[in-house]
């Protein structure tokens, strides 16, 4: 066992030191330890309390998953012309970021590579291209603009994956993920509400995340026929 976090709702955060996870809004599709050199080979969750329920859809913290096959698949069917050189790209560009709380080693490798067991392994977080439009215009990208077109569609099939699923996790619920095959997300939650004895109170979402480290296969490389 790598680490255990203890997720909850926090108001008092900051913009660069707090976790996304701490906060209230939509999470997009990410792999656990994703600005690491040294990433978990499985992800779990273990959900304390749910929180707030009954609210619309999308505003209950429901989570998601997709699995970075069905990505491929997707993005294959979408542009069936470029997929083979796209994938490469991605396969091959290195990526070094890291927001101001990452204190481990920041892994300067691509964001996509192949494994010994010929399964896709990608590592990603929230706002991607947010922070690759950084490191672009401070030059850290190789070929910035091409690899940014190329990723934008890339993020945008991840998020709109027709495979990809949304899941209610009910209290005491364990979910563990192979963290180099599925990618994980959350949909926002309400943060506050008012109650006439108490004033205003936080919700009281809580849940435990479990990195675990496993040694990771060597990568390879793969070609993608068109």
């Amino acid at each position: 066992m790598d680490y255990i976090g203890d997720v909850r709702f926090y108001s008092n955060i900051g913009q660069d030191t707090g976790l996304p996870t701490e906060g209230s809004d939509r999470i997009g599709f990410h792999t656990a330890g994703s600005y690491n050199t040294l990433r978990p080979g499985y992800f779990a969750m273990l959900m304390v309390n749910p929180g707030w329920r009954g609210k619309r859809l999308g505003d209950n913290g429901e989570s998601l998953f997709v699995r970075w096959s069905d990505v491929i698949d997707e993005y294959q069917r979408r542009y069936p012309l470029s997929v083979a050189k796209d994938i490469e790209c991605l396969m091959k560009t290195p990526v070094s970021y890291a927001p101001a709380f990452v204190k481990d080693d920041v892994a300067s490798e691509p964001l996509l590579r192949v494994t010994g067991d010929k399964e896709f392994e990608v590592r990603y977080w929230d706002n991607i291209l947010e922070t690759i439009k950084i490191l672009i215009d401070k030059n850290l990208i190789p070929n910035g603009k091409y690899f940014y077109e190329i990723l934008a569609r890339f993020d945008q099939v991840v998020h709109s994956c027709p495979a990809s699923i949304e899941h209610q996790m009910e209290r005491s619920e364990l979910i563990i993920l192979d963290n180099r095959k599925i990618a994980h997300g959350r949909q926002s939650f309400i943060s506050f509400e008012k109650n006439p004895d108490a004033g205003t109170i936080s919700n009281p979402r809580q849940l435990f995340t479990i990195h675990i480290a496993i040694p990771s296969p060597s990568a390879e490389t793969t070609e993608l026929s068109q």
